[in-house]
């Protein structure tokens, strides 16, 4: 009788051993399988810009984390002249103080040296943020700068959900060392992929992910941008529209008012009624500040 309950609580505690030990791995193996994953097409088909999901997919999935080390390495042609004494550039220096350790977004940032507004910040002014460049062509060679900021290959969206756009690129032969003229247009989706518009230019049609501002800067949680550059051919008001304006604070915009189909006029309008202030206009850049923003 004394064996076989010496058996009995043998075969008792070699099944809880076991059963202590199945659960075990199982709590290690799920807790390694990443949770809520979702692919491209589940994205767009209309997470609002607040949408957990989609923030975690945008951290996850398109945007690139600063180097460990950054450092801006230019071609060796081009010689780099700081334009800390550009016009817009001083402007915003001037507006925010000096400020060191400022957080720009420049929505579009090109290669990220020569065409990008916001290098001299990082470099004399320790500044870091977002730079997002849509042209996947050129998105390579902005990673390739090293600059002290995410990355990301994508557009901002004109509404509150994500997005898939046309990024029109100019690929005529005329232009094909001007990476500056591209387009994105999401009117026209039934564009073939190339086509020659009326001045003879021939363009190519990529198709592009597009995030709400929002989402992007609550995906790598940013709730104050003290620089916001918008150059979206024509999509800035509507970008400007759909921004949750008590939940993201923006001390300067600089908006390529350029595209915009209500004009240079339609956007005072909107920025006045955000408590922004017109500070400039160089060229088709108008600049705006936050009338309650003291540095």
């Amino acid at each position: 009788m004394r064996f076989l309950e010496k058996n009995w609580l043998v075969v008792l505690s070699i099944w809880i051993i076991f059963f202590i030990t199945a659960v075990t791995i199982k709590l290690v193996f799920l807790s390694s399988v990443p949770e809520d994953t979702f692919s491209m097409e589940e994205v767009m088909l209309g997470f609002l810009q607040n949408d957990s999901r989609l923030l975690k997919y945008i951290h996850s999935n398109e945007a690139y984390p600063p180097p460990p080390s950054p450092g801006v390495f230019m071609n060796a042609s081009i010689i780099y002249k700081p334009r800390i004494r550009d016009r817009v550039t001083r402007d915003v220096i001037k507006i925010l103080n000096k400020k060191n350790n400022g957080v720009f977004v420049e929505c579009r940032a090109f290669e990220g040296d020569l065409l990008s507004k916001t290098l001299d910040l990082e470099l004399y002014y320790n500044w870091t943020g977002i730079l997002m460049e849509p042209d996947p062509t050129l998105f390579p060679k902005l990673i390739a700068k090293r600059r002290n900021a995410w990355l990301l290959n994508a557009c901002l969206s004109p509404d509150p959900t994500p997005h898939n756009l046309d990024f029109l690129r100019k690929i005529s032969k005329s232009s094909m060392n001007n990476s500056s003229q591209s387009d994105q247009d999401a009117m026209m989706p039934d564009r073939k992929s190339t086509y020659r518009d009326g001045k003879g230019h021939v363009w190519r049609k990529l198709r592009i992910p597009c995030f709400p501002l929002f989402s992007v800067t609550s995906a790598l949680q940013v709730y104050t941008i003290d620089y916001l550059i918008l150059d979206a051919q024509g999509l800035e008001l509507q970008i400007l529209l759909n921004i949750p304006w008590n939940d993201l604070k923006i001390h300067v915009i600089l908006v390529n008012v350029q595209s915009i189909p209500e004009g240079p006029s339609g956007v005072k309008f909107f920025m006045h009624s955000k408590g922004f202030t017109l500070i400039s206009s160089t060229g088709h850049f108008y600049m705006f500040a936050n009338e309650n923003f003291n540095p």
